[in-house]
């Protein structure tokens, strides 16, 4: 009865309830039967039972029986949807972050190619410009300052070895 109680309290299937009143109703005839009989059921069956008595005893007994498999089928196709879902929910969570990986993965790069661009670019300009000047051929260029970091740091000492040079050149 107590173990009754848990499944009354416990219905979380639909159908269940159901089942469940028809338990308690067949375990209250089955307590009920043995009542009638007068006293505990190994002590009566010791002493033998009539066909009748005896007949009913089944009945009850796969009455119980019937309504717990019918419970334990519900249960059973409950856990398999939960399971189903819970398998949908997994794949969804699985895609999801796969998509958030690949997302990052391509804004990581992204991103990675404009900070080298924007990096390597005034290095880029200042090395042409460097590749295509002559010492000795008095024409050097004015390298354009664009910044105050390295590469404009950089361009500057460029500048004022360029400015050496054709000084350089100048009294030669």
């Amino acid at each position: 009865s107590e173990k009754l109680q848990v499944c009354k309290d416990n219905i979380t299937e639909k159908g269940e309830e159901q089942v469940v009143n028809r338990l308690f109703f067949d375990y209250e005839r089955y307590v009920h039967w043995f009542d009638e009989m007068g006293g505990p059921p190994d002590h009566r069956i010791e002493q033998g039972l009539d066909k009748r008595t005896y007949h009913r005893l089944i009945v009850l007994t796969a009455s119980l029986i019937s309504r717990l498999d019918e419970l334990v089928l519900i249960n059973e196709k409950g856990m398999e949807t939960m399971e189903h879902h819970t398998e949908l929910v997994a794949k969804q969570a699985l895609t999801y972050s796969t998509v958030l990986l690949a997302l990052a993965i391509l804004s990581a790069s992204i991103l990675s190619f404009i900070l080298s661009s924007r990096m390597s670019g005034p290095l880029l300009r200042l090395t042409r410009t460097l590749a295509a000047t002559k010492v000795g051929s008095g024409d050097y260029p004015e390298i354009p300052v664009g910044s105050k970091d390295e590469s404009g740091f950089l361009a500057a000492e460029f500048n004022t070895l360029f400015q050496r040079l054709e000084a350089a050149d100048e009294m030669s």
